[in-house]
């Protein structure tokens, strides 16, 4: 899939990317007039047209050489309303990733760090644009520090340890706030070509949500791997899980499991692994196919998830999100890969924070079942994406006395669809649509709504540092409460310094 997309994106992407090898810094500022017919949600149901003006500077930072790696990007948008009595505020947004060698080879320390627009419940009004209202959407900012360590043991074996500290922070809500820490540690055999390989893992988790409780996992596994061909990898595992999240005392429970990882050649991937866990039964499965001109991807997955915005239980709520795992194979380095996502969502007039497929705040652990198809197809001028997601989230911490959708419902499902086309016109310029649907149901007939939108846009490049977009759109959401339907013309003009 090397040359995916960047055939209909605008050549501007494409430099972009180039120019991240290395250290880099590109402050940019963006701006944007959008003028829409309904902004505001706040739960009467009555429309609110308006003029919004966006003012976005930003900084990104990244870094591919040297004993320090990753990026940090970050804009602060201020957001104007004119003919609306929604007051005027301030947006941050935030994605970074950087990898820091302290000692040759052995200590590092991972740094991680987002700042997203999420909804606070998954039942209430959806938006298209994080710039549109306030009733039902909170800023979670999230950062997480991890040292490691990695070596060897003589000629027996290879360890491996990390800890973990991080935190969650939400801004109007206090939902997700959360601290946790953790710590892992690992060995294995010296040589991972043998035969058969060994290891054994044991982690350590604690979490304290401010509106929930302190709860702890813990777990010990075993692990044997069979190399049965050269591109077949067998395993299977024993160990116990330790843990309060499913009552006030700690449980002791015996775990096992089997894994096979097959890949038949460079460009096709199959995983597949199936565990009993505490809560029941866990499993994963992964399958990637790479082509000249396209790539498919399918997941599966069951588990336990302490992630506090719970977009979709596994953190991948928002457009960004989204295609920054779609582009993984394609961009492996993370810091290029920023770059990439970013223009090619700027090029389709995609908002980087919007949420692609619903979401909602939590402070419980939950069991989260989460299926994802993508679909990414590339021609000489035309790029076609397809994702299709759904995820089923149910409480698992039933002593937590939260107020949130789980409280209200014993089951939230998410489904989401969205269907990108991009035609480059002139070698400086393409037009893009991107059709989409969200629906979210609970265990009540009245815990339903259902989002659908058009999006229409014109990109080009003025130069070789400035781009411009014009669109439209078209939003219908349906619900017990608060319905709309959204018409909004938008103009937005992108300078890279």
């Amino acid at each position: 899939m090397g040359a995916l997309a960047c055939a209909s994106q605008p050549v501007q992407a494409q430099d972009a990317g180039s120019s991240a090898r290395g250290f880099n810094l590109a402050p940019r500022l963006t701006s944007s007039a959008t003028i829409s017919n309904d902004i505001n949600r706040q739960g009467d149901g009555a429309a609110d047209g308006a003029l919004i003006l966006q003012l976005s500077p930003g900084l990104r930072v990244s870094s591919n050489s040297g004993r320090v790696r990753g990026f940090v990007d970050y804009a602060l948008s201020g957001l104007g309303y004119i003919k609306s009595p929604v007051r005027d505020q301030f947006q941050n947004a935030l994605s970074a990733s950087v990898m820091a060698e302290v000692i040759d080879n052995w200590a590092f320390v991972d740094v991680t760090g987002s700042i997203t627009q999420q909804a606070i419940s998954a039942f209430g009004s959806q938006v298209v644009d994080g710039g549109q209202g306030e009733g039902n959407r909170a800023e979670v900012w999230t950062v997480s520090v991890s040292p490691s360590l990695r070596g060897t043991l003589g000629t027996v074996a290879r360890y491996n340890a990390r800890l973990t500290m991080g935190a969650t922070n939400t801004r109007k809500s206090s939902l997700a706030d959360a601290t946790n820490t953790g710590m892992q540690i690992g060995i294995s055999g010296v040589n991972a070509r043998s035969l058969l390989t060994w290891s054994l893992d044991g982690a350590l988790q604690r979490q304290s949500f401010k509106e929930g409780r302190s709860t702890s996992n813990d777990n010990l596994r075993g692990t044997l791997r069979l190399a049965a061909f050269d591109d077949l990898l067998l395993s299977a595992n024993a160990g116990v899980d330790s843990s309060n999240l499913r009552s006030s005392e700690r449980e002791q429970k015996g775990t096992y499991g089997i894994g096979l990882n097959w890949t038949p050649t460079e460009r096709t991937k199959l995983s597949l692994q199936r565990d009993q866990r505490f809560f029941g039964e866990s499993h994963s499965v992964t399958f990637e196919h790479r082509m000249a001109r396209s790539i498919w991807r399918f997941s599966d997955s069951k588990d336990v998830s302490n992630y506090t915005g719970q977009s979709n239980g596994g953190g991948q709520g928002t457009n960004y999100e989204l295609f920054f795992a779609l582009f993984a194979s394609q961009v492996p380095d993370p810091a290029q890969r920023q770059v990439y996502v970013m223009d090619y969502l700027r090029n389709l007039g995609l908002s980087p924070t919007a949420s692609a497929a619903g979401g909602f705040l939590s402070s419980a652990a939950s069991v989260v079942r989460r299926q994802e198809l993508s679909l990414a197809l590339s021609g000489v001028r035309d790029t076609v994406t397809l994702l299709v997601s759904r995820t089923e989230n149910r409480r698992l911490d039933s002593l937590s006395r939260v107020q949130d959708d789980l409280s209200d419902s014993d089951v939230v499902r998410q489904t989401g669809l969205s269907l990108g086309l991009s035609h480059r016109l002139t070698p400086q310029s393409s037009a893009n649509l991107t059709l989409s649907q969200q629906n979210t149901s609970g265990a009540l007939t009245t815990q339903s709504t259902t989002m659908r939108s058009i999006l229409a846009n014109w990109t080009a490049n003025l130069g070789a540092r400035t781009s411009v977009s014009l669109g439209a759109r078209y939003v219908v959401f349906h619900a017990e409460r608060s319905p709309y339907t959204e018409k909004a013309l938008f103009a937005n003009l992108n300078r890279q310094f």
